[in-house]
This record gives structure tokens, C-alpha cells and sequence, in this order.
């Protein structure tokens, strides 16, 4: 595949990553703050239906991917047809009809209707598309290039995220962020298809029947050590931004507008690093990589136990981002070596089903981040809206932004120590599914 084509596969991930976070980082702000409506249908709507809805959308789409047959391929229509579906959901979150404003319990149906159509073409688009990666590029250099490319693109959607999102809904109100970005969205995943291809010879393979996918699936030693590493690694990776804003305001003293620099500074450092973690992938594996991207992750949150001063916090978040490279990198790298092993004992390749269940396991990261930080928040006494925090407090934000997080990182570690595919083993499957391949040849 020509560089170009590489490139443009990889801009797909600058919508994805565009659409995620601002979703992530604004959708509360904006019906909760904005739209006034009541918190208690926001915490029904979020914390209970959409929960549900993923436990089922998430699996679900990947095993219908897995067994689409078309002219056209398996994932290429889903991505093609569900695009403008995305964007017109997205677009539609952020621009309830005047009417409907006005009646809070419509508003909440307008938002729990829109807000699951979204997930649902979210997960058909991006699932579709990171099931393309593996079969697209088998060779570990590349697969480990393609990932840096794709990275670069992601963390440039989530810059204009976080720093340009706000300007356009300041300046010329929510209706204009949605237009625009929807615009960005749908370009650059149109534009992510003239570098997406599909072989026909991955699609001979009968699909395996619900059953024995999911038994297929739960079997594999490689996805399960992996995903319990990656549940871990999650918490304590969402745990960082979500306790940001506390550090920064209760602990440095600063306004919490300066978290924004402070995530900014690990965001250009972490882009910086990209070429130095893909020559490492490529050279020491993904396993040993990813297992020195973590420690590096755990030394580097250790100073937030006595940082005081905002400029040696900055040099932290400088440090971090040395680590983000290597953790923003490899996941779907682990993700398509388990689907290489998988295909030598089912015969056939299933990314989507991998993908699905890894979105949906991980899940589980956001109830630990979320009852952890709640639970030690609550027992050092936190109370909202205080100027300063009593001591015990400050310690309890510590705890969550360093120890809480490093101990998260030991465990996972733990589990990825018995990760199968690596050395030898790894070496092995590799000459297998070349042999396989050139059969189906």
C-alpha cells in the first residue's frame, strides 16, 4: 500500500477522535447547563439505559460485521452508508428543536433517542474501521507505523476538541460547533475510505453461528490477559484527566481553566514521541513495549504525591506524555495479533467481534474510575464549591491522581506478564498465517 493510502486511512481517525471528545467533554455542559434539563433523567437516560444500550450494541455489531458478505466487502459499506448517519446523529444532539426545549420530559426523549441512534452509528463506523486495520496491514513494523499515523490524526481531533470546541460555541453558539464539526467528521472518514481496502479471499470462510463465536472468543488466552490489562490500564488512565481539574484548583491553587495547559503540554509531547514508540514496536515487540510505556506511565505519576508549584506539575505532564505515546500506540496492535491467532484456530477472521468485546469489557474501567474516585472523595470528607479543601482532602486527591492509578498499573501489568504471543511464539504464528494466506492465494 502506497504511503498516501496510508495517510488517508489514518485522517479517519481525526473525525472519530473529533466527534468522541467533544461529545465526551460537552454533552452534560450542555443539557444539564445549556438546555436545563433535570439531572435526575440525565442520570436515568446515562447512567442506566445507555449503559444497557452498550452492553448489547457493542458485541453485536462486531458479530454482524463479522458475517457480512457483499461485492463490496465486510466493513467498507458499513463505514461508507453509516457516515452520514453518524454525522446527521451527531448534528442532531446538539440542535433540538425549539419546541421540543421547551417540555423537559420531550427534551429527555429527544436525548435519550438521539444519544442512542449516535452510539449505535459511532460504534458501526469506528468498529468497521478499526476491524479493517489487521487485515490491511500484517506486517508488525507497519502495523506499528500505520498506529503512529493513525495517533497523530486522533490526537489533533481531540486538540480541536478541547481548545477550538469552545471558541465556536462561545462566539457563535452550539448550532455552528455541530455544523461544523459534523462537516469535519464526514470529510475525513469519506476521505479514510480511498485508503481502505478489503481482500476477498478473508471472506470465503463461512461466519461462526452466535454460540460458538462468543465460546471462540472467551477461549482465547491472548484477549482475555490482554483485556484485563487494558481494564486496568484504563482506569488509571481516565482517572488522570478526571482528577486534573481538583489538582489544579485544590492542590496547585490555580484556576481550573489552567488543567487545559497542563493536558495540552502532555497532548505535544505525546505526538513528539510517536516515531520513537513505533521504532520500539517494531524492534522490541508489542508486549515488552507496551509493558515499558506502563512503568514509564507509573514513574511518571509519582511526583503528583508532593508537587505543589504549577510549572514543576507542567514538567510532569511533560513526562506523562512520553508514556501516552506508547499507550495511544499499541492497543490495536494487541488487538490484531489476537485476531492473526484467532483466524489459525477458526479459519476465519473476525476483528469485529475482538473490537466489539474489547469496547465493551473495557466499560468496566469507567465503573472503577467512577466508584473509586467517588468512594475516597466521599470518606476524606470532599464537599463541592468550598475555595479550599481540608488537608485530608488534598491527600485524598493525591491518592487518586498517583497511587490509586500506579496500583491500577501494577495489576494490569500483572496480567499482561502472561500475554502468550510474544518471542518465539509470536515468531511462530507470524510464519503460520503467512502459510495460510498464500494457501487461500
Amino acid at each position: 500500500m502506497r504511503r498516501w493510502q496510508k495517510i488517508a486511512y489514518s485522517t479517519g481517525s481525526l473525525g472519530i477522535d473529533l466527534a468522541n471528545q467533544t461529545f465526551t467533554a460537552y454533552i452534560l455542559f450542555f443539557y444539564l447547563d445549556t438546555l436545563k434539563l433535570d439531572p435526575a433523567l440525565v442520570g436515568l437516560g446515562w447512567g442506566m439505559l445507555y449503559a444497557l444500550w452498550n452492553a448489547i450494541n457493542d458485541p453485536l455489531v462486531g458479530y454482524l460485521s463479522d458475517r457480512t458478505r457483499t461485492r463490496w466487502g465486510r466493513r467498507i459499506p458499513y463505514i461508507l452508508f453509516g457516515t452520514p448517519l453518524f454525522v446527521l446523529s451527531f448534528i442532531l444532539l446538539w440542535m433540538p428543536p425549539t419546541a421540543i426545549r421547551a417540555d423537559s420530559h420531550l427534551l429527555f426523549l429527544y436525548f435519550l433517542g438521539i444519544l442512542l441512534l449516535f452510539d449505535l452509528f459511532y460504534t458501526l463506523v469506528t468498529l468497521n474501521r478499526d476491524a479493517l486495520f489487521p487485515e490491511m496491514f500484517s506486517d508488525p513494523g507497519e502495523r506499528a507505523r500505520v498506529s503512529a499515523l493513525r495517533v497523530v490524526f486522533s490526537q489533533t481531533g481531540v486538540f480541536i476538541a478541547l481548545v477550538i470546541a469552545p471558541l465556536i460555541f462561545d462566539t457563535h453558539g452550539w448550532d455552528a460547533m455541530a455544523l461544523v464539526f459534523g462537516a469535519i467528521i464526514g470529510a475525513t472518514l469519506l476521505l479514510s475510505l480511498l485508503g481502505s481496502r478489503e481482500e476477498e479471499r478473508f471472506r470465503r470462510a463461512p461466519p461462526l453461528d452466535l454460540k460458538a463465536a462468543f465460546v471462540a472468543t472467551f477461549r482465547n488466552r491472548a484477549f482475555l490477559t490482554y483485556t484485563i490489562y487494558h481494564i486496568f490500564n484504563q482506569t488509571a488512565f481516565i482517572m488522570l484527566p478526571a482528577m486534573i481539574p481538583f489538582y489544579v484548583k485544590y492542590v496547585l491553587g490555580v484556576p481550573p481553566r489552567e488543567s487545559s495547559v497542563l493536558l495540552g503540554i502532555a497532548l505535544l509531547v505525546t505526538i513528539s514521541t510517536l516515531y520513537f514508540w513505533s521504532r520500539a514496536a517494531a524492534r522490541w515487540g508489542t508486549r515488552t513495549t507496551m509493558m515499558a510505556a506502563s512503568m514509564l506511565f507509573a514513574l511518571a505519576l509519582t511526583p503528583f504525591l508532593w508537587v505543589e508549584s504549577f510549572w514543576a506539575t507542567a514538567i510532569v505532564s511533560a513526562l506523562l506524555g512520553i508514556s501516552f505515546g506508547g499507550l495511544f500506540l499499541l492497543p490495536t496492535v494487541f488487538i490484531a495479533e489476537i485476531t492473526d491467532e484467532d483466524e489459525l484456530v477458526t479459519g476465519v477472521r473476525r476483528e469485529g467481534m475482538y473490537f466489539g468485546m474489547s469496547a465493551l469489557l473495557v466499560r468496566l474501567a469507567f465503573m472503577l474510575q467512577g466508584l473509586t474516585m467517588a468512594t475516597i472523595l466521599n470518606l476524606t470528607g470532599y464537599e463541592g464549591g468550598l475555595a479550599t479543601q481540608p488537608d485530608q482532602v488534598i491527600w485524598g486527591i493525591r491518592v487518586l491522581i498517583a497511587l490509586v492509578p500506579i496500583l491500577a498499573i501494577g495489576l494490569g501489568l500483572l496480567a499482561l506478564r502472561l500475554y502468550p504471543l510474544h518471542g518465539e511464539r509470536l515468531a511462530h504464528l507470524r510464519a503460520q498465517l503467512t502459510k495460510l494466506h498464500a494457501q487461500r492465494l
